[in-house]
């Protein structure tokens, strides 16, 4: 079985590590899986999988436009390799593999759905559902993600499949290192942290999280706590300067991204993802399996994860009084920490280790890849789901 993973973006985020971390793991199951990245260079996603040995393709249908004969280049391309299924994603990939595909013996067409998309406008939506008669089926990374698209792009149900995220549970580990950069080689401050891990734009909700923050540090008895933000992005001068404005410039550290966040997140307190919009997040998965406490909003694919009171505690986004309620009773009580914490971990361990998802990818696409369409029981997104 030959499988494409299929996308168009220069860098890495979420869906490209997803991308990376599952190729290996399905070619261990026996499945021939390569790359594509249709964004001219390759992007870093292929300087990262080449050298390990994985089969990618550098299409080079240009950058922020595909180019004229990007389609026709596409068609050639998939017809050469024939492959028994592509999944691809984003919007404009998806769009461009809809119509380059239309042919005799096409193979089996996917769209991985990552996230909640709320940014599309209504073209966007109508480009969807014009062409959603050439795609075969849809993943979605949570149920959250599949009712959204049901609903707004009218996905036909019986297309629309669900598969959770996953992490590599063996790499984030508080032990998968003998020992880990100290704080001063971090250059972490020495105070008790929360720490956030993600992008730096609007729908990572900083403002409500700055708005908790304050709350918090009005107490008056915290003041030994700091809250480090690991990320990039659009927002990060709006960020510092609202930071500035409300005094809490040297409370809060903007620290950048990194490639590897887990020795940050071994020197942490607790996590606290305070985003608007969520599909399912790797960044508070990872914390969770490095023994992390959590807090997080109660949006999208979330509550999937984590159980409020079990594995972690959920607060409505922008009630702030509820968050800085939690965020009290988490920097108090060591006992609920702990508590929290050993729980976080079995959840991520025993239902979104990479292998686990692995395998149902690799099920999912042999019985997509042979027309099997028991598929749609097994992964199909519940019938009686009219949330």
């Amino acid at each position: 079985m030959k499988i494409l993973q299929l996308f168009s973006n220069p860098g890495v985020g979420g869906t490209e590590s997803f991308v990376i971390g599952l190729i290996p793991r399905l070619r261990e199951l026996g499945i021939d899986c390569h790359l594509a990245n249709m964004w001219d260079g390759g992007g870093e996603a292929i300087e990262i999988c080449a050298p390990a040995g994985i089969p990618c393709h550098a299409l080079e249908f240009g950058r922020r436009k595909f180019r004229p004969n990007a389609p026709w280049a596409l068609r050639r391309f998939l017809k050469c390799e024939k492959f028994d299924l592509v999944m691809a994603y984003g919007l404009r990939t998806t769009l461009l593999l809809r119509y380059a595909a239309r042919y005799r013996g096409r193979p089996v067409l996917v769209t991985g759905l990552r996230g909640m998309d709320a940014w599309r406008r209504p073209y966007h939506i109508w480009a969807d559902r014009l062409t959603d008669r050439w795609m075969d089926y849809y993943v979605g990374v949570s149920r959250a993600v599949c009712r959204v698209h049901v609903q707004r792009e009218r996905v036909p149900r019986t297309k629309m499949l669900h598969i959770p995220n996953g992490i590599d549970t063996r790499f984030f580990r508080r032990d998968a290192m003998a020992s880990w950069p100290s704080r001063e080689a971090l250059n972490l401050p020495p105070e008790r942290l929360c720490v956030t891990v993600g992008n730096l734009r609007a729908v990572k909700g900083y403002p409500f999280q700055m708005d908790v923050v304050q709350r918090v540090l009005g107490d008056g008895k915290y003041g030994d706590v700091r809250f480090v933000w690991v990320g990039e992005g659009p927002d990060e001068p709006m960020l510092k300067q609202m930071a500035a404005e409300r005094g809490l410039g040297d409370r809060i550290l903007i620290y950048g991204a990194s490639r590897d966040v887990r020795p940050i997140l071994f020197h942490a307190e607790l996590f606290f993802l305070s985003s608007k919009e969520e599909g399912m997040p790797r960044g508070l998965m990872e914390a969770m399996a490095m023994r992390l406490p959590a807090m997080a909003t109660n949006v999208g694919g979330i509550p999937e994860v984590v159980r409020h009171g079990i594995d972690g505690l959920l607060v409505p986004y922008g009630d702030v009084e509820a968050a800085a309620g939690n965020m009290r009773m988490l920097l108090d009580s060591t006992d609920l920490r702990v508590q929290l914490a050993g729980s976080a971990e079995r959840r991520i361990v025993e239902h979104f280790s990479f292998d686990a998802v692995a395998r149902k990818y690799a099920d999912l696409y042999a019985r997509l890849s042979r027309g099997d369409k028991t598929a749609t029981d097994d992964y199909g997104f519940a019938a009686d789901d009219h949330g």
